[in-house]
């Protein structure tokens, strides 16, 4: 007779040692100013952006309007802020202009503007990364990596 019992107890032992391994994670993410905020008036955007980070290990906060950005700056554990320009009300650059000398935040643009627009290139002559919508999930990875160093390399610190 088959006894499910210790095959039941084990897998409910690497499922509890899964989930505090995921929030010792999340902590250290959070200790470090390694939350990404991202800001998009465009929620398939937004979801898009989260898919590609939260799985790199990357702990993501979603904002749907710039004037949320500037709320969220002051009471959230933010290192890094992805901002699309073109937004109603508190566009992109009004927050960048915002966050003019917190050199604690990185800043990336993600934008459906052309390469060869004013706003695009003041952003370039701040030497603020952007990519063009579409772009590659690879590309934003690699920028976020760029800031923050490998996201392995949190448990090693």
């Amino acid at each position: 007779m088959y006894d499910p019992g210790p095959l039941q107890l084990c897998t409910q032992k690497l499922t509890k040692t899964s989930t505090e391994i995921r929030k010792l994670v999340d902590q250290k993410c959070q200790k470090k100013g390694r939350r990404i905020l991202i800001c998009d008036d465009d929620n398939f955007e937004r979801k898009l952006i989260r898919r590609i980070l939260e799985p790199a290990g990357y702990t993501v906060v979603e904002a749907s309007s710039g004037q949320e950005v500037l709320d969220c700056l002051t009471i959230n554990d933010i290192g890094f802020l992805i901002t699309d320009l073109q937004m109603p009300t508190v566009s992109g650059m009004d927050i960048i202009e915002a966050m003019e000398g917190n050199d604690k935040i990185g800043v990336m643009v993600i934008t459906g503007m052309p390469d060869d627009d004013e706003m695009v290139q003041e952003i370039t002559s701040r030497n603020i990364p952007f990519l063009s919508k579409p772009y590659e999930g690879p590309d934003l990875l690699r920028i976020v990596v760029d800031y923050f160093g490998e996201p392995a390399a949190m448990d090693a610190e």
